[in-house]
Parts: C-alpha cells; sequence; structure tokens
C-alpha cells in the first residue's frame, strides 16, 4: 500500500510528465513556426542547401505595420556590430512587441 509521500511523489512526477508532453506536442510546435503560414514553411531559402538536413527547422514571420523605408532605417541603425548593449536591444525588442503585435 502507498503511503502518503509517495502518493504525492508519483501524483507530482505525472503532472510533470503531462506538463512536458503537452509542451512538446503543442506550444513547441506553434513555437517553431511563430507567425509563418502552411506555404512560408514549405519555402526554400537562400542558403538551405548548406545545411540540407538541419537537426533542428525553425520558420518565424512577423509583420510590422510601417513603410519598408522606416523598417530599414530602423534595421541599419542596429546592425551588426553596431548595437554593443545587449540589454538595451532586448528592451527595444519588449517595446516593439507590446508596439507591434505579431500577426
Amino acid at each position: 500500500m502507498f503511503n502518503n509521500s509517495r502518493m504525492l511523489w508519483l501524483g507530482g512526477s505525472l503532472a510533470l510528465a503531462g506538463a512536458a508532453a503537452a509542451y512538446a506536442l503543442l506550444v513547441r510546435t506553434w513555437q517553431m513556426r511563430w507567425g509563418a503560414s502552411d506555404i512560408e514553411i514549405g519555402l526554400s531559402l537562400p542558403v538551405d542547401e548548406l545545411l540540407p538536413n538541419p537537426h533542428l527547422e525553425a520558420t518565424h514571420r512577423v509583420t510590422i505595420l510601417a513603410p519598408p523605408a522606416i523598417v530599414w532605417s530602423w534595421l541599419v541603425q542596429i546592425g551588426q556590430g553596431r548595437d554593443d548593449d545587449l540589454i538595451s536591444l532586448q528592451v527595444r525588442r519588449l517595446f516593439l512587441n507590446l508596439l507591434l503585435p505579431f500577426q
């Protein structure tokens, strides 16, 4: 017969296993194709031939409600090697995600 501590341990283990399975089957699948349609998932990208059998494949899409000239000027401003302050970049991303929601 099981005592209370063993039942609590068993119940906790089952709950943890269920949560891990739900994450792997539902949440992770959704995260790996963030905002992308089925058509976009199947598209071939310019450098796909460099790694023909990847271990991890993710396609994300973001819609920015701004004219291309504004988006480009922002991208050039924060381009590679131009922003040494990672915290600042993360804060900007947080505010952009709040102001420009994904579609």
